[in-house]
């Protein structure tokens, strides 16, 4: 700590001005329990509660509609399944100033539910003909994505993606899930490249739906804002070079321009 006399300086803007974003103290909220996938839960908890020490609550599913957000400003919805969750309040969560961090799968929630404006990629359908019957397990095997490593690229100048040097990252899927790039130009900081897989299995068919989907889209409702990672960022505690595109989300997701977020 150095100290200082006052906050003028000679060149650019003076410290404590407007110039400078005012960061907020994020007080999370984490959503478990029946319909959660708790590998998912567990490793976003392992990071903000042990290597971040950044104190955190985890609430059953169920109890979500007699809780009490005002204590809260970042929502995290791990990948699962949240049918049975009040979207009004989430929704008046978002409008609140909340910010709304969603992975995996609950992104397709989050479409039907009317909270983000995502449009997803499909397979082609199979030509029409027959397949041995004794085929079936393996046909759907070879249509699930254990796991790859494909290349993204980023927006260093976007809040997601500050302290990045670098704008190629490495990032891991595993599932075959992919979303479109936003309508918005500023609202896809993260990206696929043209021919992303960079080691591991995809299926022929599934493959052309890779290149530059997006990677994470920033969603706007009301003053907040729906942070949306196709994939897992904090994949079994060890995929380090996506962790801090999810700590961004949180300590910066609500500095995100609202004329930087996909809206409905």
């Amino acid at each position: 700590m150095i100290a200082i006399q006052n906050g003028l300086t000679p060149n650019g803007p003076d410290l404590g001005s407007s110039h400078f974003p005012v960061v907020r103290e994020p007080k999370v909220l984490l959503l478990t329990g029946n319909g959660v996938n708790a590998a998912d839960a567990g490793e976003i908890w392992h990071l903000l509660d042990t290597r971040y020490n950044l104190p955190i609550t985890r609430v059953d599913l169920n109890r979500f509609g007699s809780l009490n957000l005002a204590k809260y400003n970042v929502l995290i919805l791990a990948d699962g399944n949240f049918a049975s969750l009040s979207t009004e309040k989430v929704k008046q969560f978002a409008q609140d100033g909340g910010t709304v961090i969603a992975t995996g799968s609950t992104l397709k929630w989050l479409k039907t539910a009317g909270l983000a404006a995502l449009e997803f990629r499909n397979q082609a359908n199979d030509a029409p003909g027959r397949r041995p019957y004794a085929n079936i397990a393996e046909d759907r095997g070879a249509r699930t994505l254990p796991g790859a490593i494909f290349e993204a690229e980023l927006d260093l100048t976007h809040p997601l993606c500050f302290g990045y040097t670098h704008t190629r990252l490495p990032i891991f899927l595993s599932d075959t899930l992919f979303v479109e790039t936003a309508k918005n130009p500023y609202a896809t900081p993260v990206v696929l490249t043209k021919e992303p897989l960079l080691a591991g299995y995809i299926h022929p068919k599934q493959k052309p739906l890779t290149p530059y989907a997006a990677g994470a889209i920033v969603c706007g409702l009301g003053r907040g804002k729906i942070i949306c990672f196709p994939g897992n960022p904090n994949f079994r505690g060890f995929w380090y070079g996506t962790n801090r595109l999810f700590a961004n989300a949180i300590f910066f997701g609500n500095l995100i321009s609202a004329e930087g977020a996909e809206k409905k």
